[in-house]
């Protein structure tokens, strides 16, 4: 989604998460308006990680470029508080991380089952006078709409996060996901998805593996 933008979770520990996205697009020609809002909350079973919570406001355009090409710019403001609560958590009291995020995005239409998409997302955040967060994404993916209700996703990205008060790091990702519209408004589906995290300086690497079951609900 467009909020979602600081990189804090261990994938690898129990949490659930819920998301709410609402675009809303006004469509003239081959351009199309909008604005979005995303709302999300992060809550974790174990008490050894941050819980938290994100939102953010943004704007954009999408273009039909040609017949088979879209290109797409997003530009707004997102907001990410962590709950600086539990045995294991180094805060002491609630911190906000908020700022700027931005992304451009192309997409290729090989036909009307078949599309792949090329994505860079860009953010800047900063809590309290001194703290910041930078955040930079490259990811690719393409989606194949094999039955009239059932299609699936392959992509792969690299994510670059380098906040001030602790050590750069990049992640290597990919993954498999599948989606089946159960009824016009509810859809169930899966991700599979592998991560390698390289940290920076202290020179360690560590290779994780989760799996998601997702709920979408389409209003």
């Amino acid at each position: 989604g467009d909020g979602f933008v600081l990189n804090l979770e261990k994938d690898y520990l129990d949490h659930y998460e819920l998301l709410g996205h609402l675009r809303l697009a006004l469509v003239w020609a081959r351009l199309r308006l909008f604005v979005a809002a995303t709302a999300g909350l992060v809550q974790f079973f174990d008490d050894v990680m941050h819980d938290y919570s994100y939102y953010s406001f943004v704007a954009g355009a999408s273009l039909k470029v040609a017949r088979k090409i879209d290109a797409e710019a997003v530009g707004g403001y997102a907001i990410q508080v962590v709950q600086g609560v539990g045995r294991a958590h180094k805060l002491s009291d609630d911190s906000e991380f908020s700022g700027f995020v931005g992304s451009l995005s192309l997409r290729y239409l090989f036909s009307e089952k078949l599309r792949c998409s090329l994505t860079f997302v860009s953010a800047l955040q900063f809590s309290g006078s001194s703290n910041y967060q930078i955040y930079d994404s490259l990811s690719a993916s393409i989606t194949h709409q094999l039955f009239t209700r059932f299609s699936w996703t392959l992509e792969g990205g690299v994510d670059y996060i380098d906040p001030s008060d602790n050590y750069d790091y990049t992640i290597y990702h990919g993954s498999l996901s599948a989606d089946f519209r159960l009824f016009k408004w509810t859809g169930l589906g899966f991700k599979l998805e592998v991560r390698n995290r390289t940290t920076h300086v202290r020179d360690s690497n560590y290779t994780e593996f989760t799996g998601s079951l997702v709920l979408t609900i389409f209003m």
